[in-house]
């Protein structure tokens, strides 16, 4: 883990149709880094009611043991935002209240809509890196592969949802 970046808290709270995930990550060194702020992945356990975003995609930690990630997005450049040196950044991520899973089934092709919630527990996983990450619109897979896995960082977050915070109920 980075001393220099860290993940100071995560929030929740429920909004229309989606999770609104407020992420409060503190830069302590004396240069700015670019923070991922795209969801990549996400996942929901309701044996353990943990919501697992992901805004790294790379070889990071797994996630959670009874997490089994649904929905991966196509590789591109992430969204990303400046954290300034010795600066506090804010970023809020809006998850779906569904996930949709589809799987085949012989010649059918089935879909599930998989409800999020209740949410007690979170874990978030975030990429950064010291430069803003650009690519050409004609790159090949393998160097948005190169660039988006050469030289990023992940530092990983969880919280218990408090009953302050609102538990997120379906």
């Amino acid at each position: 883990m980075n001393d220099q970046l860290s993940i100071q808290n995560i929030e929740a709270t429920a909004a229309e149709n989606k999770i609104v995930i407020l992420v409060t990550v503190m830069n302590r060194s004396n240069k700015d880094y670019f923070i991922w702020k795209g969801l990549r992945k996400v996942s929901y356990s309701i044996e353990t009611h943990t919501l697992y975003i992901d805004l790294a995609d790379k070889e990071s930690p797994p996630p959670p043991p009874d997490i089994h990630v649904i929905s991966k997005h196509p590789k591109r450049i992430p969204p990303q935002v400046r954290a300034p040196a010795g600066r506090t950044v804010i970023i809020a991520i809006p998850v779906a209240r569904r996930i949709r899973k589809t799987s085949v089934v012989g010649n059918k092709i089935i879909v599930e809509d998989l409800p999020i919630g209740p949410v007690e527990h979170i874990v978030c996983d975030l990429g950064y890196n010291e430069a803003p990450l650009l690519a050409s619109v004609s790159a090949s897979p393998e160097e948005m592969h190169g660039l988006l896995h050469e030289g990023t960082r992940i530092i990983r977050g969880e919280t218990d949802v408090s009953s302050a915070q609102l538990k997120l109920e379906t």
